[in-house]
């Protein structure tokens, strides 16, 4: 993380019940094809390990530029009267960000459920993102807040230049996971 610059992981996630030591799994999910990918390798493991839990991630896109940070009014008066306003825009935008999220989240749980997994092993969460390129350490923040030894992610493809010039985001993952094993599904 560049230094001075704010970092926060804005979300709301519901916890696994104690799983008596299953094997965990984060799946980070979006509306892809990839993402759809992901989730049905994870659903095909669970038809085979039944004591699998498995932990939803979603990150909506960054606040906005004019809603990351409130600059302050000269005036303490009016600085108040604004601060109170930014706060109920950011909030607006973020509820917004995450109410659009949850048919994804749903349709993935409902097939993880539907592949075996107790609704009891499958926890989620909803973020929403300070910066896109703080994705990767967000999702390897979340694998570890969770206690996930595995993060499945899928591998969108890209035309062949831009191939080129892109990282990927399972490759960026990848590269900085630490004691997490990653798998980046194509």
């Amino acid at each position: 993380m560049q230094k001075g610059r704010k970092h926060a992981l804005l979300h709301q996630s519901s916890r696994f019940s104690d799983p008596g030591g299953a094997d965990k799994i984060l799946l980070a999910v979006d509306d892809s094809l990839a993402s759809r990918k992901a989730a049905n390798y994870v659903a095909d493991l669970a038809r085979r390990k039944k004591e699998l839990s498995i932990h939803i991630f979603h990150a909506s896109d960054p606040l906005p530029a004019e809603l990351q940070e409130f600059r302050g009014a000269e005036n303490p008066d009016d600085d108040k009267t604004l601060d109170a306003e930014f706060r109920r825009k950011r909030i607006s935008w973020e509820q917004k960000a995450k109410r659009a999220a949850e048919p994804l989240i749903k349709k993935t749980r409902l097939m993880l459920e539907q592949a075996g997994v107790a609704p009891e092993h499958i926890s989620s969460q909803n973020t929403v993102l300070m910066h896109h390129e703080d994705l990767p350490d967000d999702i390897l923040k979340a694998a570890r807040d969770f206690d996930c030894r595995t993060v499945v992610v899928g591998r969108n493809a890209f035309p062949w230049l831009e191939e080129l010039l892109a990282s990927h985001l399972g490759e960026e993952v990848k590269r900085k996971a630490q004691g997490i094993f990653v798998s980046v599904i194509d």
